[in-house]
């Protein structure tokens, strides 16, 4: 006879399984409430400061802008004085440069004269002073010296051939009511330009003694 195993009804039931954890060894404890009066407080104290800088940002802006104003007013008006005061030293700068110009060539003119009249004394050529305007002028001693001779010896020349001419019993002809030679120019440039334009003879010579007529007419 063989021995079976009999299972016994406690054996049999089993435990039931469960999904609940086990029990936590230590439980956290709650937050803490938060202090939002305090939070609150705060922000407002902050806002407040930051609007107390602003109004003074904004106060110190608006007392610069009106400084940069008054700095750019005045620089305007910096700007129009130098202008007004560049202005008039151009001016001033300009005439003195025309008053310059114009002593320059006044003393120029009086060294000519000078130096013409020296010439004069010098070579006893009082004759030629009705033209001593239209003798060329030369700051090199010698080479004026050599013009106002070639003048003195061609003025003599002419003399020396209206003497003739006079004494040929020729005569030039004078306008009626007039005491200076017919059509003549009324300058010496002008007495110039007739005799330069004139040939070599008998009329080119007349041309220069009513030339020196005229000039001691208009003495």
């Amino acid at each position: 006879m063989s021995e079976e195993t009999v299972e016994t009804p406690v054996e049999q039931v089993e435990v039931p399984k469960t999904d609940t954890p086990p029990q936590q060894a230590q439980t956290q404890p709650p937050a803490p409430q938060e202090d939002w009066k305090k939070r609150y407080d705060g922000t407002i104290q902050t806002l407040e400061k930051l609007t107390l800088k602003n109004r003074e940002l904004e106060e110190k802006l608006a007392q610069m802008s009106s400084e940069k104003e008054q700095l750019m007013s005045q620089l305007s008006i910096k700007d129009t004085e130098k202008s007004v005061a560049v202005g008039e030293r151009d001016k001033i700068l300009e005439q003195t440069l025309k008053d310059k110009e114009g002593i320059e060539r006044e003393l120029h003119e009086l060294r000519a004269m000078k130096a013409k009249l020296d010439l004069v004394k010098k070579h006893d050529a009082g004759q030629v002073i009705p033209i001593l305007d239209s003798i060329p002028y030369s700051e090199d001693p010698e080479v004026m010296e050599k013009i106002f001779t070639d003048f003195v010896s061609w003025g003599d020349n002419l003399a020396k051939n209206r003497q003739d001419q006079i004494l040929a019993g020729w005569t030039p002809p004078v306008a009626a009511g007039s005491e200076k030679p017919a059509g003549g120019p009324n300058s010496a440039a002008e007495w110039m330009k007739k005799i330069q334009s004139l040939p070599e003879g008998q009329e080119k010579q007349q041309a220069w003694d009513d030339y020196f007529k005229w000039g001691s007419q208009s003495q």
